[in-house]
Formats: structure tokens, C-alpha cells, sequence
């Protein structure tokens, strides 16, 4: 779902308004109308911020010493497998992802991380 559709207008129907001294339930029912409409249309849109929210993940990992491959777990798993990543070692290798799932994937470096170990910087797109 485009960023864009979240700056939708929320936008209540022009429901018949109750005629004036009209008895108290046909002004209930037009509030409950009305109220629901507005509790539908937060609700739709706090749905879709979440789901922006999913679609860009952003991450910090430690590599450890001498490891040539690095398994990640999304903190918030994707609906499905069809998401890009990157990944930015801090050291000068070759880089590049294999067993890609929902969950997450293995980062596999060509040069394994030094002796002190290294950061991996990673980078999720839906």
C-alpha cells in the first residue's frame, strides 16, 4: 500500500440530519451514524499506518569475529517473502543474502569479519 493513501481525507457521509425538535432517538441514531462512520474510517487508517510502518525495517547488527555468514530475524516478520534487503558491512568484503523467508535471511560475506568482529547496517523494502 502506497505511503500516499494515508493522507487520505477522512471523510464522514452527509447523513440526514434530524429535523429540529425531533424526538431524542432519531438524534441518537444520527450520532451513532455518524460516530461509527468516524470509528471505521480511524480505525482504516491506523491499518494503514501499520502497514507502512511493516514495509520499512530498518536494522543494527554486530558481527562476530571471523564469521562469514549472519542470520537475521525481523522483529516484525513480513506478510511475505517478496521484500528487498541490503546490507552495508563495516568492512571490506562482498556481500549477499540467501534463504530469504517472511522472518528473515542469511547475510554471507565473501571476507569474513576481522578479528574484532564488525557492525552490519541492513536495510528491508516491501
Amino acid at each position: 500500500m502506497p505511503y500516499q493513501s494515508i493522507k487520505r481525507a477522512i471523510v464522514v457521509p452527509n447523513y440526514r440530519q434530524p429535523r429540529p425538535g425531533a424526538e431524542s432517538e432519531e438524534r441518537f441514531e444520527y450520532l451513532d451514524d455518524v460516530l461509527h462512520t468516524i470509528a471505521e474510517n480511524y480505525t482504516r487508517l491506523a491499518r494503514e499506518v501499520i502497514d507502512c510502518h511493516n514495509q520499512i525495517q530498518v536494522y543494527q547488527f554486530v558481527v562476530a569475529p571471523a564469521a562469514g555468514t549472519l542470520a537475521v530475524v525481523w522483529t516484525a516478520p513480513f506478510f511475505d517473502a517478496n521484500y528487498s534487503a541490503f546490507g552495508l558491512p563495516d568492512w571490506n568484503t562482498t556481500i549477499w543474502y540467501s534463504a530469504k523467508t517472511t522472518l528473515g535471511l542469511t547475510f554471507n560475506f565473501g571476507t569474513a569479519a576481522p578479528g574484532g568482529g564488525g557492525n552490519l547496517l541492513v536495510l528491508a523494502i516491501r
